[in-house]
């Protein structure tokens, strides 16, 4: 018998002998997540695949053009950083080219690009995936942080993003990138195109990093 947190909601959940015999036979990777996510994820994904197959009318078409300009307009939020970093860097360049110009100073461009490259990963600010999730995962996880707000919950995880002492590393079941703060026991996982998927503080602590 092995118990483990899932990496979905967090909770901690139980496998029995005889489950992960099973797994191990199949040579299947034993499960992260827990039951209830286990089912919810495979409810999601049945239900999708109805919906893609009963739905082609015009009224479905305009309802995925919709989708489609939601989520383009949640990623050019989420990017909302580099742009901004980059407009900051483009200026910097100028002004300097204009001050090497009069005073006849030659920049030193290596410097300047690691400093414009410093200052936009410093502004890192994920966001959840919808309002549904990031109030789903606030609800479920702030009695550990103390939390009155899920505005200060998604602060909180960006801080873990951006701090300079985080552990970073791909996950290697579903390429999630996770970003742990061993000082503060704080762990967060951001999806490949770049949503925070959760935030929590892991009760094996360390060990639950290093088994991802």
């Amino acid at each position: 018998m092995i118990k483990r947190t899932c990496k979905q909601c967090g909770k901690d959940f139980t496998l029995t002998d005889s489950e992960v015999n099973f797994y191990k036979s199949k040579d299947l990777d034993i499960p992260k997540r827990c039951s209830e996510c286990r089912k919810k994820n495979k409810d999601n994904n049945n239900n999708v695949n109805k919906d893609n197959i009963n739905n082609f009318d015009i009224s479905n078409k305009q309802e995925n053009n919709n989708y489609s300009n939601n989520r383009s307009y949640n990623n050019n939020n989420n990017k909302k950083k580099y742009t901004f970093g980059s407009v900051i860097a483009a200026g910097l360049v100028v002004i300097l080219l204009l001050v090497g110009k009069v005073f006849n100073i030659t920049p030193n461009w290596g410097e300047i690009f690691n400093t414009a490259q410093s200052e936009q990963s410093s502004n890192v600010s994920l966001e959840f995936r919808n309002e549904a999730l990031w109030e789903d995962h606030f609800l479920k996880h702030r009695s550990e942080f103390g939390y009155s707000t899920k505005e200060e919950y998604l602060k909180g995880a960006n801080e873990v993003i951006n701090s300079a002492t985080s552990l970073h590393k791909f996950e290697a079941e579903d390429n999630d990138e996770i970003y742990y703060d061993e000082s503060k026991n704080e762990i967060v996982f951001v999806s490949s195109d770049g949503y925070i998927r959760t935030y929590f503080r892991p009760s094996e602590g360390i060990n639950y990093y290093n088994r991802q």
